[in-house]
């Protein structure tokens, strides 16, 4: 979280028996709205790894996009990774986020 700037970073992980259900979706949403209307953030990024659907398709329901991708940027099991960066930032309102490209 960078109060300053009014932005942060989400970060999550759900146990592989909880996957699929929808619980981390409305947990993003949950935070989102928190985060958006408490402290007044005008962006929220996350990184997920491309191989992470079900984490990448939390992220756009909830009205993240993709900015970009990080070539090379983690390094796992002695093999560089590339991670997607995505980000949601609000600009009319404190009940609606406006993604942009």
């Amino acid at each position: 979280m960078e109060k300053e700037h009014h932005k942060a970073e989400l970060g999550y992980t759900l146990a592989r028996d909880h996957w699929g259900k929808g619980i981390m979706s409305e947990a993003i949403a949950a935070v989102l709205h928190f985060g958006f209307n408490t402290y007044r953030f005008h962006r929220v990024e996350a990184i997920t790894r491309p191989a992470n659907v079900g984490s990448i398709q939390a992220l756009l329901k909830n009205g993240f996009v993709q900015e970009g991708s990080l070539q090379g940027e983690h390094l796992l099991e002695r093999h560089l990774r590339t991670t997607h960066v995505s980000g949601s930032w609000q600009v009319i309102s404190a009940q609606r986020r406006v993604p942009t490209i």
